[in-house]
């Protein structure tokens, strides 16, 4: 986890490929071969820092402990859909490139899509169209904002949980820390509810 931090593949930019505007019979078999290897290389390292954080979400999850990354150090652009990922040639990867180049353009981060997911009406401008893998990586994270949220909770008695629930349905007081834990738990069980629903449209 520490080498991949360094290495700096959780904050990887998206890869520009607007080169690629020629036909597909006008342009030379060997650039389309070099370009097609540089973005294969650059969206392995990617997807290895994806996975790896994955592997350290679910693993503190099932073993009841703190992560070593949180969530909020990740800026690399979500995984290329797999169908631009599966491509067996230069040429086929060619043919998917237009439809994974204007998806990106308007794509949000991972950050933005949880931001839609916790707070729907403040984030109503975010589009939220994802892809299986997509799926799997916010509800693990919004899982783990879950798991965050017990365990702020054992410093609060039942009376302040008591409290915070009336809070949270809109009473005029102002909101403390037990009040604050239990919106954040709520927020990240509605977006899971509404991943859920969104999840049948993934591709």
């Amino acid at each position: 986890m520490t080498a991949i931090r360094r290495m700096g593949l959780l904050n990887m930019p998206s890869l520009r490929l607007n080169a690629f505007d020629q036909s597909p019979d006008s342009i030379n078999e060997e650039v389309l071969e070099r370009k097609w290897r540089s973005w294969v290389d650059h969206e392995s390292r990617m997807r290895l820092a994806w996975f790896v954080f994955l592997y350290d979400q679910i693993y503190g999850l099932y073993m009841d402990i703190s992560p070593m990354v949180l969530y909020t150090e990740v800026t690399s652009p979500f995984p290329c859909d797999e169908q631009l990922w599966n491509a067996r040639t230069a040429r086929e990867w060619y043919s998917w490139l237009p439809t994974y180049q204007s998806q990106v353009m308007s794509k949000p981060s991972f950050i933005d899509v949880l931001r839609k997911l916790l707070d729907p009406p403040r984030h109503e401008e975010i589009p939220l169209r994802l892809n299986r893998l997509e799926a799997h990586i916010l509800a693990v994270n919004l899982y783990r904002i879950r798991w965050d949220a017990s365990k702020r909770s054992v410093l609060f008695d039942m009376e302040a949980f008591v409290h915070a629930e009336e809070v949270t349905l809109g009473k005029k007081q102002v909101v403390d820390a037990a009040s604050g834990t239990v919106a954040i738990d709520s927020a990240a069980e509605n977006a899971l509810q509404e991943l859920l629903e969104a999840a049948p449209s993934a591709t």
